[in-house]
Parts: structure tokens; C-alpha cells; sequence
């Protein structure tokens, strides 16, 4: 079992089979518990929480790594408790507790630094720097990233680089730096390929395509989007496959097909909320709050957009409370709502170019005839007035404000 425990897993969860890898790890855990190889069942608990959260049970994960830990501790195996720490604070952050997710990776780099781990090092530093990188920190998450890939590059680990270069690429789209994107996107998958790792494939094409998209390259968006989409579905990915769908439904809301968009926004939605992914929930309902307004289901719009930015403030992500907050600008002044309209536009554009962010064409657009409409319809004195008024804000005035206004329109608004 030894060998099994140790080192089977890596490769299942390099070539997408994570599915596999629980159904083994299952009945790996179980012979180990039976027969009192506490080593084992540490290393094999570990890898069916690995597993667990590739296919998207974070609950599963975290209960899993925590017996890993505590079978490794009294095995004295300091180096598995490390890293089933790092799954835990993986799950952590994806769920959105970035406080518990950063205690367990500063537990596991304490660890592994004792250790003179190199390798583990890194992972855990690329977990810091991805948590810093949700938040919007861009540069704190730059430096984890950039001091982890310099030991991948050591190393020699092209999966840790693959993974360190989709982070800066992630973090280049952002900013809207779609050239230098594209590049590290490209890079990423190259050593993805090179290896096999079919995730991390699936990932990188992703990526590409919201560059195209984000350029406005619908078709190679696409072509992108559906092959990323057919490496999730083959391996049962279902993060991947609610960005996935979420990704075609933008594209199809921006050449006109709502009715579709709607379809593929919910089914992502639905998934996203299965498997406890706030931050992804939150722009998903941003993404239904746009195509409901284009459908004119505008109390099911004004419900996504505040939702959308409650998520986001509990979970303390700025971007995805700026984005709803800017884009249901676009809602009020359609419904005549022009001062409150302006108010937010202005806010929310100063404080994401402020923190380094852009939105994508299909936020802009809104936020833009939002910005059309407003100026057409208020007084140059009164458009004046409330922009001044939307750039004294901070991000919790801005957030409370929208949610006052969208609260405002729903106890106006008939459902539906």
C-alpha cells in the first residue's frame, strides 16, 4: 500500500482522472485505518482530499486533509500534515474564507521552511499569492508569485511554473493588459501540454480565450471556451465547467442570443453554488444581472446585481463588488433612476481604475450607455453634482450605496 499511497495520486490527478483517484484513495483509507498503518492512511487521506477538491468538494477536502494531518502528526510525518494544510487553505479560498485560508498556508510554509523543502515552499507561497490575488493586491500577490516561480525554475518543476505563469497571465487580463496576458497564458500552456496536465490545460485555454474575448475575437473565443469545456466535462471538473458555460454565455449575450445567455448563466450558477464557489457565484450573478436587464426581467436583474455584491462584501473581494456596482448603473438609468446613476457610474470607474481593473466589453458597454443616458437626461450642473458625489466614495460607501439603490428598485419593480 505504501507505494500506492505516496505516489499513485499524482499521476490521476495530472491526467484528469480525479474521479479514479477518490474511488482508489477510498479503499486505500480504509485498508490503512484497518491494519493501523497510520503513515499510510496519512498519505492517503491526503491524496483523497487532493482528489476531492479537483472535482469540487471543498467540505470533502478539508475533512479528509484534516484526518491527513492529524494521522501524519502522530506518524511524525511533518511534511504530509504540511500539505494537507495547503489543500485545506486551497478549499479555504475558494470558498472565500481567506482569513482561515491563509492561516493554514502560513501553518504549512512554517513547516516546510523547517524542513528546507524547497518544493513545498513554493506551493505554498503560490497559495498566498493567489489569495492576495483575489483580493485585488496585485502586487503582494505578484511578489509571492514571481519569489514561488523562481524556485520552480530550480527546481526544474514545469507544473509549479505552468501554475505561477496562468497567475501573472490571470493577473495581466485584469489590468487589461491583454498582450502580456496572452503571452504568459501561452506559456503556461506549453508546459501544460508538455507534461499532460489536462487541467492545467483546460485552464490555460480558458485563459486564452477570455483574452480573445476580451478583444472582441468571438469565434476564437469560442473555438477555446468548447475545448476547455470538453476537457472539464471529460474529467468531471465542475469548476471548469461552470466557468466554462459562463464563458459561452458571454459570448453569446454579446452577439445577441439573451435567451441562450440566461440559459448557460444559470447552469453555471447552479454548479457555482453546489460547490460553495462564492467569488465565481458572485460574477456569475453580475453576468444574470446583465442578461436579465437585456431581456427585461429587470426585478430578477436588480435581485442578481445585490446579491452579487453581498457575496462579494462578505467574502471581502473589491472587484467583485465593483463590478455589479458599476454595471447596475446601467439598470437605474434605464429605469429613470439618472442621478443615482450617475452617482455609481463615476464611483465605481474611479475606484477599479484605482485599484488596477478593467472591465470587460461586456460590462463596459453597459457602464457606457449608462454613462450616454446620464448625460443626455441630467443637467450639466446635476451630472456634475453626482459624479463628484460617486468619486468621494470608498469601496464600502459605493457597495452600501448600490445596494440601497437596487433595494430601492426591487420594492418598485413587479417580479419578473
Amino acid at each position: 500500500l505504501r507505494p500506492l499511497a505516496r505516489h499513485l495520486h499524482e499521476y490521476l490527478l495530472l491526467v484528469g482522472a480525479a474521479k479514479s483517484c477518490a474511488r482508489y484513495y477510498e479503499m486505500i483509507c480504509a485498508l490503512a485505518t484497518e491494519q493501523g498503518f497510520a503513515d499510510i492512511q496519512a498519505e492517503a487521506e491526503f491524496a483523497l482530499g487532493s482528489a476531492l477538491r479537483n472535482l469540487g468538494d471543498y467540505e470533502g477536502a478539508k475533512k479528509h486533509c484534516e484526518l491527513a494531518k492529524k494521522a501524519a502528526l502522530n506518524a511524525g510525518n511533518q511534511r504530509t500534515a504540511a500539505f494537507a494544510d495547503i489543500i485545506i487553505a486551497d478549499s479555504c479560498r475558494i470558498e472565500g474564507n481567506h482569513t482561515e485560508a491563509r492561516l493554514h498556508y502560513f501553518a504549512a510554509l512554517e513547516k516546510l521552511r523547517a524542513l528546507g523543502d524547497k518544493y513545498g515552499v513554493a506551493v505554498a507561497l503560490f497559495g498566498l499569492g493567489r489569495t492576495a490575488e483575489v483580493e485585488c493586491d496585485f502586487g503582494s500577490a505578484r511578489d509571492l508569485v514571481l519569489e514561488s516561480l523562481y524556485i520552480d525554475r530550480e527546481l526544474g518543476d514545469k507544473y509549479g511554473m505552468a501554475h505561477c505563469l496562468n497567475s501573472l497571465g490571470n493577473m495581466a487580463y485584469r489590468e487589461g493588459n491583454y498582450d502580456e496576458a496572452r503571452q504568459m497564458n501561452q506559456e503556461s500552456l506549453k508546459l501544460r501540454r508538455q507534461i499532460g496536465d489536462r487541467r492545467g490545460i483546460a485552464q490555460s485555454l480558458s485563459n486564452l480565450g477570455n483574452v480573445e474575448f476580451s478583444e472582441c475575437d468571438y469565434p476564437a473565443a469560442w473555438g477555446l471556451y468548447t475545448e476547455s469545456l470538453e476537457i472539464q466535462q471529460d474529467i468531471g471538473e465542475k469548476f471548469g465547467i461552470a466557468s466554462s458555460y459562463n464563458n459561452l454565455g458571454c459570448i453569446q449575450y454579446c452577439v445577441g442570443n439573451f435567451g441562450e445567455a440566461k440559459r448557460l448563466h444559470e447552469e453555471a450558477l447552479a454548479l457555482k453554488r453546489e460547490i460553495r464557489d462564492i467569488i465565481g457565484s458572485s460574477m456569475l450573478l453580475n453576468n444574470l444581472g446583465n442578461t436579465y436587464f437585456m431581456l427585461g426581467e429587470y426585478a430578477s436583474s436588480a435581485k442578481a446585481f445585490q446579491e452579487a455584491i453581498i457575496l462579494a462584501r462578505d467574502v471581502g473581494s473589491i472587484e467583485c463588488m465593483l463590478i455589479p456596482a458599476a454595471v447596475s448603473s446601467g439598470l437605474l438609468a434605464k429605469l429613470g433612476k439618472y442621478a443615482q446613476a450617475a452617482a455609481q457610474a463615476a464611483g465605481a470607474r474611479a475606484l477599479m481604475k484605482r485599484n488596477g481593473l478593467a472591465l470587460d466589453p461586456m460590462d463596459d458597454g453597459v457602464v457606457q450607455e449608462a454613462e450616454r443616458e446620464t448625460a443626455e437626461m441630467l443637467p450639466p450642473e446635476e451630472l456634475a453634482r453626482q459624479q463628484h458625489l460617486g468619486l468621494q466614495m470608498g469601496i464600502p460607501e459605493l457597495a452600501a450605496f448600490a445596494l440601497d439603490n437596487l433595494a430601492e428598485l426591487q420594492a418598485t419593480l413587479p417580479e419578473g
